[in-house]
């Protein structure tokens, strides 16, 4: 990760949410996701 605080958004992952689709930033969000929800 370039930055680690999220200014970069060179983490982003696409996730699904329950209002759909959704770009989640791993430094900020993360880094533990669902699996289940990873695209």
């Amino acid at each position: 990760m370039a930055c680690a605080v999220g200014g970069c958004a060179g983490c982003v992952v696409e996730v699904q949410t329950d209002t759909g689709p959704a770009m989640k930033r791993v430094c900020v969000d993360g880094p533990i996701f669902d699996a289940t929800t990873v695209f």
